[in-house]
């Protein structure tokens, strides 16, 4: 199921679940159909994959990301490296880190490159663009 399109179908007036159903092929099961409506649930209140999956983890408090390739989460253990995170490139964080913000009625740019935000879900946001951040945009995501 397309996310992109699932959004622009609620956005145009569409229940969140006709957009699921609609957007979804004929064969698709009950448990995708869930899991469809969870990740539209998740991009519509801005944070969209991977950090929606790592934030839905059992446990999970904190979600740490300090580049494209690098995340760490607390799930009562201490900050344990997320392998093989990716969220594919700089470009794509700093856009995802900007949706978070804008969800949550804030800015995020070039002119506002810090913001404390909560988002709708409650989760509570802090990013940071480079070059105050470095080579990278930082998130903060807190449960």
């Amino acid at each position: 199921m397309n996310i992109t399109e699932m959004r622009r179908l609620v956005a145009a007036g569409l229940d969140p679940a006709q957009a699921v159903l609609q957007t979804a092929p004929a064969a698709t099961t009950t448990g995708e159909l869930a899991q469809g409506a969870r990740g539209l649930r998740q991009s519509l209140e801005g944070v969209d994959e991977p950090l929606g999956s790592l934030l839905t983890r059992p446990g999970v408090t904190d979600l740490l990301v300090n580049s494209p390739d690098e995340a760490w989460i607390d799930a009562g253990a201490g900050l344990e490296k997320v392998p093989d995170f990716s969220m594919g490139s700089a470009v794509a964080l700093r856009r995802a880190a900007v949706r978070m913000a804008a969800a949550a009625g804030q800015r995020l740019d070039d002119a506002t490159p810090i913001v404390d935000a909560t988002l709708p879900s409650g989760v509570r946001l802090h990013a940071v663009l480079p070059p105050l951040s470095g080579d990278s945009t930082v998130i903060s995501l807190r449960v």
